[in-house]
């Protein structure tokens, strides 16, 4: 019947998806009996059903014609295989002057496999950056990176894989990276989804990968690994860009003060204002993402410690390591960060006092009426004051 696939008929299945077609064979002589079966040979595939066989007439009875629905779904371990359905149609027919002949017919199943490419900025603006590509950001900043990449016949979910940095240039496995998400499709895309590309069922999927770093990790340096997968995870193709969180500067939330940002340091509004003197009233509330800095970037000529560096500024260690979190982290706890030799051109956030110091002060020890005495008291420490008044200095 003109219904079945012709011999040889090759058709393309996506797994996941159900594909379905008719077999149907008639006997023009209404005396013969019908049967239509899978061939023996070649059997079927798993994932497969037959519907039971169904007999009518046709033309008001001019012929016998059985009829049954194939049915496939396609599951992960098939992708890529090609399997033959056949069936053989039969006619039994008693008639001395007839013979019973038998018709078989073929069809060929490819189960097709995901195809994957990314969309680059090369190609098209405002898409995927290129490999290697290098992105710059601070806590509180928002890094938005574009997510574009073509897939034939499938569906693609947008992931990523997280790599931290170590001092020696190392790479350690990270988990999920906080204050990163993923959403798809991206909320102003710049490729129509229906866009194909010499074949109709190669589509255009878009996603965004957005990241607010926290101030927990301030200093960090990422390789992240955006990747691009078919919904069974059947294929994955990945692009790797660099994101480096810089320390020492940050960006203000919505109707955040100066004082709001000190308080998330450990400061005060005064220290903040010092190092962005330009910003005016420390309470007035600022426009969402203003990057202002926070401390002084301090970079290590080599052998220095953080005790060392706590005792130059008027600064408690406890306060350098605070406001340097991933050095921290890297070092693996603060004990080990605070006697940690800093290699040269190591950085370091330093947030200078302004209203609270620490160093060790010169106070008299007694006054005679013709001299004045004055005497070191080791590990005297004076609170609350400017050090250029108050601290002695060499």
């Amino acid at each position: 019947d003109t219904v079945t696939p012709l011999e040889g008929t090759i058709l393309l299945l996506q797994v996941g998806t159900e594909t379905a077609f008719t077999v149907r064979a008639f006997d023009g002589d209404i005396t013969d009996a019908v049967e239509l079966t899978v061939d023996a040979q070649t059997g079927l595939p798993v994932r497969t059903s037959v519907s039971p066989l169904v007999l009518s007439g046709q033309n008001g009875g001019a012929a016998n014609v059985a009829t049954r629905i194939f049915s496939m779904t396609p599951f992960e371990p098939q992708a890529g295989l090609v399997f033959d359905a056949c069936f053989t149609a039969k006619n039994s027919n008693t008639d001395a002057l007839g013979e019973s002949i038998n018709v078989r017919r073929c069809v060929k199943l490819r189960i097709m496999r995901p195809e994957l490419a990314w969309t680059s900025a090369n190609e098209t603006a405002g898409t995927t950056p290129l490999e290697g590509d290098t992105l710059i950001t601070y806590p509180g900043c928002s890094v938005d990176i574009p997510l574009y990449a073509n897939a034939v016949w499938y569906k693609v979910v947008y992931g990523y894989e997280a790599f931290v940095f170590e001092f020696d240039g190392s790479l350690t496995r990270s988990g999920d990276i906080l204050g990163a998400s993923i959403s798809s499709p991206h909320p102003s895309p710049v490729i129509s989804p229906n866009s194909f590309v010499n074949i109709q069922t190669n589509y255009s999927h878009s996603g965004i990968f957005r990241y607010f770093p926290p101030v927990s990790v301030a200093g960090r340096r990422l390789r992240v690994c955006l990747t691009a997968s078919d919904e069974f995870q059947l294929e994955t193709i990945q692009r790797c860009v660099f994101i480096t969180t810089g320390n020492c500067k940050a960006c203000l939330a919505e109707g955040q003060t100066l004082t709001g940002l000190a308080a998330e340091y450990d400061t005060d509004w005064l220290q903040v204002w010092a190092t962005n003197p330009r910003l005016g009233n420390p309470d007035k509330a600022r426009q969402a993402g203003a990057l202002v800095n926070v401390g002084v970037q301090y970079v290590a000529r080599g052998g220095e410690t953080v005790q060392s560096l706590a005792i130059r500024f008027f600064l408690t260690s406890s306060k350098i390591l605070d406001a340097n979190p991933e050095f921290v982290a890297r070092s693996g706890g603060r004990e080990v960060a605070t006697n940690r030799a800093l290699i040269p051109n190591q950085q370091l956030c330093i947030i200078p006092p302004m209203c609270q110091v620490e160093c060790k002060a010169v106070v008299p020890t007694h006054q005679t009426q013709d001299s004045e005495r004055w005497a070191w008291r080791p590990n005297w420490t004076r609170r609350n004051l400017n050090p250029l008044l108050h601290c002695p200095m060499f």
